[in-house]
């Protein structure tokens, strides 16, 4: 199997069918789609099963706990995360990457749609990364090597994976293209709640 998809949801019953129409409508099927569910979330779990998606239901308090148990049960090559609010650009995406790949790589970062704000490169100011997840493409045995995991409490998950990950001097390559389009800015997101909390 090529790719893993994992997306962690959790209160998503809203919005979580467009981001498992962005996969299921991929051209390229040799991929398996992990949605993990928490176990007390009644609603999103029938939202997901409603796609006609078995979500992987239990008690993970945390994005990056979910992600964490989707990287163990995972079995591509490659690991994709997408948000729950997110969804990928085109029918075409995995085709794309799959031809990426096919040179073997640990990690790639790719550009991205920036919710109202349009296109985004790979690379930020002064040509820093941003510091997201779902943006990259992971090499899985990479990953399991350097026992690279999410910690399960903080709430900048996305950047301490972002700083182990690369620490192991990956294989790592950048493509302008956009796969992702992330959602923003959305009531009630993480991201805008942080923002609210930063005043």
């Amino acid at each position: 199997m090529k790719f893993s998809v994992i997306i962690p949801c959790y209160h998503s019953e809203d919005f979580i069918a467009e981001a498992i129409k962005s996969v299921q409508c991929q051209l390229f099927k040799d991929y398996e789609l992990l949605v993990m569910c928490e176990s007390d979330d009644a609603a999103s779990i029938e939202a997901v099963n409603a796609c006609g998606v078995e979500p992987v239901v239990g008690e993970f308090h945390s994005s990056g706990a979910a992600r964490n148990a989707g990287i163990d049960m995972a079995k591509g090559t490659y690991i994709l995360f997408l948000d729950s609010d997110d969804w990928f650009m085109g029918p075409d995406c995995f085709d794309i990457l799959d031809q990426f790949t096919r040179i073997p790589l640990d990690i790639m970062t790719c550009g991205f749609i920036f919710g109202i704000y349009g296109y985004a490169g790979p690379l930020a100011n002064k040509g820093c990364m941003y510091p997201n997840v779902w943006s990259r493409v992971w090499r899985r045995d990479y990953l399991n090597k350097h026992k690279v995991r999410f910690p399960d409490t903080s709430r900048d998950e996305d950047v301490a994976f972002i700083q182990d990950a690369f620490s192991h001097d990956p294989e790592h390559r950048i493509t302008d293209l956009p796969f992702v389009h992330y959602t923003y800015p959305r009531e009630g997101s993480r991201m805008s709640e942080k923002e609210q909390e930063n005043g």
